[in-house]
C-alpha cells in the first residue's frame, strides 16, 4: 500500500500547484457576476463587462475547430457535454491568459498590451492561443487514460500534460497555431527571435535542454522561442504540419515508453532528435543571414555602456544636462534610473518598478513622466496604471493620478497638457489628455471599435497616435474635431516608441524585418528610415545630431552612440519576409478553412452566484492524503504509511476557494483491536476582505481528558507531566485563521503589513487541578509516590493567537538570492482561555534585515528573535517560535523555555551562488543551472542555557529535476553544535547533516 501512496504522491508532484491546485489571486470582493453561455464555453463575467463577453465567447467559438485540426483534438472534444468556464479578470492591470485543469477553466485577463504590444488585436491573441492549450490538455481523455479519470478526476490530464508536451512544446505549439489563424501574431515581429539572431552570429549552439531550460548567468530567451522553433521548425523545414497530432499519437499509443520525442523526430527526419533540432537552428540562422545581406549595409555606431560581468539591458535613454540617462535591469541588481559616466560604467540615481512605460522627458517643465502600473493592496487581481512624475536632481516620484488605466503619458509643447491612452475596465479604449498640474481629465475621445491606441505624441494641437487594428499596427491623427484620421494603414509591422520634436514624428518599426528608427513629417509627408543596424533598435534619443539608442548584445540590450544616420524615403507598406510563418499559414488552409464565421448562439445571461458554486470538486483519489504535506515535497513519507481511505480535492471558477475533504480508517492510537472513520476538511476563501482559512478533524482518535501529575524535587521545586486519558467520546477539533494580505509595491520598493488572528477549539477538557507526586529515586521521575491532589476547573482545551507583521524591501535580482535591501518585523502573542495558570501565555518579536554582500549577487540576511513567557507563576511555558539553533533536534525549543522568561536567538546567512556552467544530465533528468553556499550561524540564550550552531547549506539550483518540469534545489545541510555543556549532555553527537530538497510549483 505504502508504494502505491508514494506513486500517487509522485503523481501530485508533477501537476503545477501554483495553477492546477491552487488559484492565480482574487479578484475584487465586492464585484458581482454573471454569466452567458455559448455551445462549448461558459463565460464568467464582472457586472459591466457583457460586450467584453460576448466579443469572447464569439472568438473562442469561431477558432476552436480550426484550433483542433493541427493536432487532432478539437478544444472541447473529449469533455462529453461538460462546457469550459473561461473568466474574464477585468479589474487586473496585467495582459494574460491561461488554461488550467484541476479544475479545468480558462482566465483570460482581458486589459491590452499597452507596452510594446504585438500587431494583433489582444482579444484575437488570447482566443488563437488558449484554446490550444485546452486542446493539449484533453490528451489524458484519450485511449485506455480516459479510465483513470474515474479514479483520480482531473488530476490526470494535469499530470500528462506536465509529463509529456510539458511548457516548452506547449506554448511553442500554440504560438505556431496562433501564428498559422491571426495574420500579425507575434512571431512575425522582429523582438520574437531577435536574440537568436545575435547568438547563432557569435557561435552559440546551445543544444534544446540550455535553451529549454535557462542560465543562471547567460541570456536565454523564454521557453516559448525554443518551444516554437521546434514546432514551427518540424512544420516547415520537413513540411510536416500534423507534427504535433503525430507526436500526441505516439503518446497515447506507447504511454510508458520513454523519448516519444525521440521517436517522432526521427520518423520526420530520419535523425535524432538532438541532429534535427541542430538542423532546425541551422535552417532559421539561413533566413536570417539571407535577410541581414539584403538590408545590409549598417550604420557605424560607439558603445556608450561597458558589458559587466552579467548580462543588462539598458532601457530608455535619455540625455539631461549632458549626461545619459536610462532604466537599467541587470541580473545582479534589481531595475533602477542610472546615469552611465564617461567610462561607460553606470551609477545608480533610484529603484525602478518592473512594470512601466518608457520614461518621457517634458523640456518646458523639466520634468520625467512614465505610467506604473500599481497593484491594489489588498486584492491580487485588481490594479491602476498611474501616471507619475519627478524633477531631475530631486528624482523624488510623484502621482498625478491614482485611480484609473492610463498609459504612457506624452507632453504637449507647451507643458501643460497630457495625452495618454486609456483602458477602461469593462472593455474598449480612449485617448484622455489631462492637465499636467493636478490629473484632471479635459477631454476624452473614444476611440472607434477594434481599435487599439498604444502611444501618443503632439504635433502643435494634433495628437497623434499608434494603434492597433485587425490588420496590425497604424498611426491615426486626432484633432480638435475628435475624429480619428487614419495616417498610415494598419500593416503587419510593430510601431513603438513614438516620440515628436514638435515637427516631426519618430518611432520604430519592424517593417524591415529588424527594428529601425523612422520619421515621419505630416507637413511634407516624407516617411525616412533614420538608422540601419545588424539587430535593431529597443529604445533612443537625440542630443543634437548625436542619436543614443540600445541594441541587442550577447551582454544584454548595451547602449550606443551614432552620427552616421542614413536617410533612407521609404513607403510605409511592410518589406519583411516571414517564410517560416507564411507556410504554417498556408498548411492551416489546406488543412481546413481558417475561421468559421457562423454565427455563434449564446444563452441569456443571467447571475452568477458565487456562494453556489463554492464547492465544486474536481479531483480525487481513493487513497487519504494530507495535500500540504505532499506539496512540501519533503520525501519524507512515512505519514503516509497505512493511509487508506479517500480524498476529494475543490476550487471554485473564480478561483477564490479552494480545499480538501477526506476520509481515512485507521486503528486506534489508543486501542489497536478497533478502527476508527476519521474525517479531515480544509477550505481557503480569498473573496472576502479578510482572507478565512479553516480545518477540521472528526473521530481521528478519542477526545482526551487532560490533566497534570507534579513531582515535588528534592530541592523544593517540582517538575510537572501533562497526561492524557481517553474517553468515549470521538475527538473533534477545528480552527480558523482570518488575515489581511496588505501589499504595495511602487517605485521598486515593496511594502507590506499583516495582521493575522487564530482560534483553535475542540471537545477535550483540561484539568488545571494536579495529581502530587513524592519524588524518590536516583533518575526522574523515578519512583514516585501518590501524595495528594489538589482541586481544579474543567476548562475546554483551546487556543488563541494573534500577530501583526510588516516589511519593507527593494526587488531581487536575478541572479541574486535576497532582495539588495530590506528590513520587516513581526509580533504576535498567544494563549489558552482559561489555563493562563497552567500554561503561560506568551509573546515574541522577530526582525530580520537584508544586507548588500561582497559581490553586486551575494546578500546577508540577519535575524533577531525575542520571546518572553508572561505568566511567571504558571506551571508550564508555551513555546510559539523555535528559539533552538538550526540542526539541533526539535526538543531543545522546549529545553530553552522549560524555565520560562526571556528567549533570545540571532542568526546570520550569507549566500554565494555561483556557477560552473549550465549543467544538463541524462537528457536531461537533471539540469543545474548554478549552486548557492550559504555559511550560516545560530545562538540563542536563555534562561536555561546558551546554545550556538555554524555550518553551511550547499544546494545545486535545478531548472528541472527527475523529470518533474519545475526548479528546485537540492542540496545539503551541515551544522556543528555547541553551547553549555549541560544543555549538550544530551546530544548524541555535535556534527548535524541533513538532506535539503524542494521543488517550486
Amino acid at each position: 500500500m505504502k508504494r502505491a501512496l508514494i506513486a500517487f504522491a509522485l503523481l501530485l508532484a508533477v501537476v503545477p500547484a501554483s495553477g492546477q491546485l491552487f488559484s492565480q489571486g482574487s479578484d475584487p470582493g465586492y464585484l458581482k457576476w454573471y454569466s452567458v453561455e455559448t455551445p462549448y464555453y461558459k463565460v464568467i463575467y464582472p457586472e459591466g463587462a457583457d460586450s467584453l463577453a460576448y466579443n469572447y465567447g464569439r472568438l473562442l467559438e469561431r477558432y476552436r475547430v480550426t484550433i483542433g485540426r493541427s493536432i487532432g483534438m478539437a478544444p472541447g472534444q473529449y469533455q462529453w457535454l461538460k462546457k469550459t468556464p473561461v473568466v474574464l479578470h477585468t479589474r487586473d492591470d496585467y495582459s494574460n491568459g491561461s488554461m488550467f485543469w484541476a479544475p479545468g477553466r480558462m482566465d483570460l485577463f482581458t486589459r491590452m498590451e499597452p507596452y510594446g504590444s504585438d500587431p494583433n488585436p489582444w482579444d484575437v491573441q488570447l482566443a488563437a492561443h488558449e484554446p490550444r492549450h485546452q486542446a493539449q490538455l484533453q490528451l489524458g481523455y484519450r485511449g485506455w487514460w480516459r479510465s483513470l479519470n474515474w479514479v483520480v478526476g482531473e488530476l490526470w490530464p494535469s499530470a500528462c500534460w506536465a509529463l509529456y508536451p510539458s511548457q516548452a512544446l506547449s506554448e511553442g505549439d500554440a504560438v505556431a497555431v496562433e501564428t498559422a489563424i491571426s495574420g500579425a501574431s507575434r512571431t512575425r515581429t522582429a523582438d520574437f527571435l531577435n536574440y537568436f539572431h545575435v547568438a547563432f552570429d557569435e557561435g552559440d549552439w546551445r543544444n534544446w535542454a540550455r535553451w529549454r531550460y535557462g542560465s543562471w548567468n547567460k541570456i536565454t530567451p523564454d521557453y516559448y522561442k525554443v518551444g516554437y522553433m521546434t514546432v514551427a521548425g518540424m512544420r516547415y523545414f520537413y513540411d510536416r504540419p500534423l507534427f504535433m497530432a503525430d507526436y500526441f499519437d505516439g503518446i497515447v499509443k506507447r504511454p510508458l515508453t520513454v523519448g516519444n520525442m525521440q521517436k517522432n523526430a526521427r520518423r520526420v527526419s530520419g535523425k535524432r532528435f538532438k541532429e534535427t533540432f541542430g538542423d532546425i537552428m541551422k535552417g532559421f540562422n539561413d533566413i536570417w543571414q539571407e535577410e541581414a545581406g539584403a538590408r545590409a549595409p549598417f550604420m557605424a555606431m560607439e558603445p556608450v555602456s561597458l558589458p559587466g560581468r552579467f548580462p543588462a539591458d539598458y532601457e530608455s535613454p535619455l540625455v539631461l544636462d549632458g549626461k545619459v540617462y536610462a532604466l537599467l535591469r541587470r541580473y545582479d541588481r534589481p531595475r533602477e534610473l542610472v546615469f552611465i559616466d564617461t567610462d561607460g560604467s553606470p551609477h545608480p540615481v533610484r529603484p525602478w518598478s518592473g512594470n512601466t512605460s518608457k520614461m518621457f522627458h517634458d523640456p518646458v517643465k523639466g520634468r520625467i513622466y512614465w505610467s506604473e502600473t500599481v497593484s491594489d493592496p489588498r486584492w491580487d487581481l485588481a490594479g491602476t496604471s498611474r501616471i507619475r512624475f519627478m524633477e531631475p536632481g530631486l528624482w523624488k516620484a510623484v502621482d498625478l493620478t491614482a485611480k484609473g488605466r492610463y498609459y504612457n503619458p506624452a507632453p504637449s509643447p507647451d507643458g501643460g497638457l497630457l495625452a495618454v491612452v486609456e483602458y477602461p475596465f469593462n472593455g474598449g479604449a480612449a485617448l484622455v489628455v489631462m492637465d499636467s498640474g493636478n490629473g484632471s481629465v479635459l477631454r476624452r475621445v473614444i476611440a472607434p471599435d477594434g481599435l487599439q491606441p498604444t502611444e501618443p505624441a503632439w504635433i502643435g494641437e494634433d495628437i497623434y497616435v499608434s494603434a492597433i487594428a485587425d490588420g496590425g499596427y497604424g498611426i491615426y491623427k486626432i484633432g480638435l474635431t475628435g475624429l480619428w484620421e487614419e495616417v498610415f494603414t494598419p500593416s503587419v509591422q510593430k510601431i513603438v516608441n513614438l516620440y515628436s520634436d514638435g515637427r516631426t514624428l519618430f518611432f520604430i518599426s519592424d517593417r524591415d524585418g529588424e527594428n529601425e528608427l523612422y520619421s515621419y513629417t505630416p507637413a511634407s509627408r516624407n516617411l525616412i528610415r533614420r538608422s540601419s543596424t545588424r539587430y535593431g533598435i529597443n529604445g533612443y534619443c537625440f542630443d543634437g545630431e548625436k542619436l543614443y539608442l540600445t541594441s541587442q548584445t550577447s551582454s544584454g540590450k548595451q547602449l550606443f552612440v551614432s552620427t552616421d544616420l542614413p536617410a533612407a524615403e521609404v513607403s510605409f507598406a511592410p518589406t519583411a519576409r516571414h517564410p517560416v510563418e507564411d507556410a504554417i499559414t498556408a498548411q492551416e488552409l489546406v488543412l481546413g478553412p481558417l475561421e468559421d464565421t457562423a454565427a455563434v448562439v449564446f444563452s441569456d445571461p443571467k447571475p452568477y452566484r458565487k456562494a453556489l458554486h463554492l464547492f465544486k470538486i474536481h479531483s480525487w483519489a481513493p487513497v487519504y492524503f494530507d495535500y500540504d504535506e505532499i506539496q512540501s515535497m519533503s520525501f519524507d513519507l512515512s505519514y503516509l504509511e497505512g493511509f487508506l481511505g479517500a480524498t476529494a480535492l475543490f476550487q471554485n471558477d473564480l478561483g477564490t476557494c479552494w480545499g480538501s475533504f477526506g476520509y481515512q480508517p485507521h486503528r486506534d492510537y489508543y486501542d489497536e483491536s478497533r478502527w476508527r472513520h476519521s474525517l479531515h476538511g480544509k477550505i481557503v476563501y480569498k473573496g472576502l476582505y479578510p482572507v478565512i482559512e479553516a480545518s477540521f478533524s472528526f473521530n481521528d482518535g478519542p477526545a482526551l481528558q487532560y490533566g497534570r501529575k507534579e513531582y515535588v524535587l528534592p530541592d523544593g521545586g517540582f517538575k510537572a507531566v501533562t497526561t492524557g486519558h481517553p474517553q468515549s467520546l470521538p475527538a473533534l477539533g477545528g480552527s480558523i485563521t482570518a488575515y489581511i494580505p496588505w501589499a504595495w509595491s511602487k517605485g521598486g520598493v515593496h511594502s507590506g503589513f499583516i495582521p493575522k488572528v487564530s482560534v483553535y477549539l475542540g471537545n477535550e477538557w483540561f484539568n488545571t487541578g494536579a495529581a502530587l507526586m513524592k519524588y524518590s529515586g536516583k533518575d526522574f521521575p523515578g519512583l514516585a509516590g501518590f501524595t495528594g491532589y489538589r482541586d481544579g476547573r474543567q476548562v475546554l482545551y483551546s487556543s488563541m493567537s494573534a500577530s501583526i507583521r510588516g516589511y519593507l524591501v527593494l526587488s531581487t535580482a536575478k541572479c541574486a538570492v535576497y532582495p539588495r535591501l530590506g528590513i520587516g518585523a513581526e509580533a504576535g502573542a498567544g494563549l489558552s482561555p482559561g489555563l493562563e495558570g497552567t500554561f503561560s501565555p506568551s509573546a515574541y518579536e522577530y526582525m530580520y534585515m537584508y544586507l548588500p554582500g561582497f559581490l553586486q549577487e551575494h546578500g546577508l540576511r540577519l535575524t533577531a528573535i525575542c520571546q518572553q513567557q508572561l505568566n511567571p507563576l504558571a506551571v508550564s511555558p508555551s513555546a510559539r517560535v523555535t528559539v533552538a539553533p538550526r540542526g539541533f533536534p526539535s526538543g531543545f525549543t522546549s529545553t530553552l523555555v522549560s524555565e520560562g522568561g526571556t528567549q533570545f536567538k540571532v542568526t546570520a546567512d550569507y549566500a554565494i551562488p555561483f556557477t560552473f556552467g549550465d549543467i544538463s544530465l541524462f537528457s536531461p533528468a537533471f539540469y543545474i543551472t548554478h549552486f548557492i553556499a550559504t555559511p550560516h550561524f545560530d545562538a540563542a540564550f536563555s534562561p536555561v542555557g546558551n546554545l550556538w550552531s555554524a555550518g553551511l547549506d550547499l544546494t545545486a539550483e535545478t531548472a528541472q529535476i527527475a523529470w518533474f518540469p519545475f526548479p528546485g534545489s537540492v542540496g545539503v545541510s551541515y551544522s556543528r553544535l555547541g553551547g553549555d555543556p549541560g544543555l549538550c549532555a544530551s546530544l548524541k553527537k555535535r556534527n548535524a547533516l541533513s538532506m535539503i530538497f524542494s521543488l517550486d510549483f
